[in-house]
């Protein structure tokens, strides 16, 4: 049986074999017409070409394997359905390279394994940490080392000299803040269970002139993300003792302004007329609800779009070496829907 190769597909599509090479890797820089992209598609397709990743890994030297760091596996299904999506774009990302993903924990407090992983370059190509992974103790250790590395979705500022992938929470929470005002809104609450998503919140009320009344932060204590909209519903017994005094809430999350708006509905308190309610991280959508079925108000973050930049950076570093851009800040983006009194739906800012 004939060995189909580069060339045998390059030769049956009239291009060269290195065009066939970058399109099979979606190489963005390489500009082909779209007729020719999908010839060579197909060809590959009904020659059931199959690239040789291992093979050219093993030539240059290479493990074709990344590390994704956590510090517990349970870490996965505590931060909610985000990492799973986050991580389902890097390793696709990867697969297009002929990389593949592992998955490993470190403890926090092991300096040891934290030493071992950096010193890893047999095992491993580049390394991924994820959010909460790193802490100061450990940060010196990353930097110092040689493999490639980069840290996911963690704004945690003694990791400024890191490679990362984050998001603008600070101006999408602004925003939030500023459409509220737009409407109307002068006394604004916090509600959650997250010390930094208040300060953010703090500071979103300050850029739009707001003053912050400290009697309306209303925190409560959680385990992870999956109780907490339980632990949001519970609690609501702290906004609803204090009604009069504000008119729109800002929520740490979506599950924390789902379970505040269920506890308000049974009390037959109409959000969106009577309160204005925002929330974070666009769940509904991630949920799969169907679009004129989402109710909440929320500041999307572009989950697919981390995974995808995180690959895609790590894989530059991994070519070239180190980055001079030591972070990649992704915009998050203000989705209008039904719990602000807008009653049409799916409205973007």
């Amino acid at each position: 049986m004939q060995k189909i190769t580069l060339k045998t597909i390059a030769e049956k599509v009239k291009v060269s074999p290195s065009t066939v090479s970058r399109v099979i890797r979606n190489d963005r820089t390489c500009y082909i017409s779209k007729s020719k992209k999908q010839a060579i598609l197909e060809a590959v397709r009904k020659l059931n070409y199959a690239p040789n990743f291992a093979a050219r890994n093993l030539a240059l030297g290479k493990s074709s394997n990344v590390a994704f760091v956590l510090c517990r596996l349970c870490h996965i299904g505590e931060s909610g359905p985000f990492t799973f999506k986050i991580l389902e774009n890097i390793q696709e990302t990867l697969r297009r390279e002929g990389y593949s993903l592992s998955v490993i924990t470190i403890p926090h407090d092991n300096l040891n394994g934290f030493r071992e992983i950096c010193l890893s370059r047999k095992l491993y190509d580049g390394i991924i940490f994820g959010s909460g992974v790193i802490s100061e103790e450990t940060a010196d250790i990353i930097k110092n080392s040689e493999i490639p590395k980069i840290v996911v979705d963690d704004n945690s500022p003694f990791l400024e000299n890191i490679p990362r992938v984050i998001t603008d929470k600070e101006e999408g929470i602004t925003s939030a803040i500023s459409y509220l005002k737009k409407m109307g809104h002068r006394k604004i609450a916090f509600y959650g269970h997250s010390t930094s998503m208040l300060e953010l919140f703090r500071k979103a009320m300050i850029n739009n002139e707001l003053s912050f009344d400290k009697k309306l932060d209303f925190r409560f204590s959680s385990g992870n993300i999956y109780e907490l909209m339980f632990d949001a519903y519970v609690n609501a017994t702290l906004v609803l003792e204090n009604l009069s005094k504000f008119t729109g809430v800002f929520c740490a999350n979506d599950f924390v302004a789902l379970g505040l708006i269920q506890r308000l509905t049974e009390k037959k308190i109409k959000v969106g007329s009577e309160i204005s309610i925002i929330g974070f991280d666009n769940i509904e959508e991630l949920l799969n609800v169907p679009e004129d079925e989402r109710f909440l108000t929320t500041i999307h973050k572009p989950r697919e779009k981390m995974g995808e930049e995180t690959a895609e950076l790590l894989l530059k570093m991994m070519k070239n070496g180190r980055m001079r851009n030591r972070a990649k800040k992704l915009p998050c983006r203000l989705i209008i829907r039904k719990s602000t009194g807008y009653c049409k739906g799916g409205d973007e800012k």
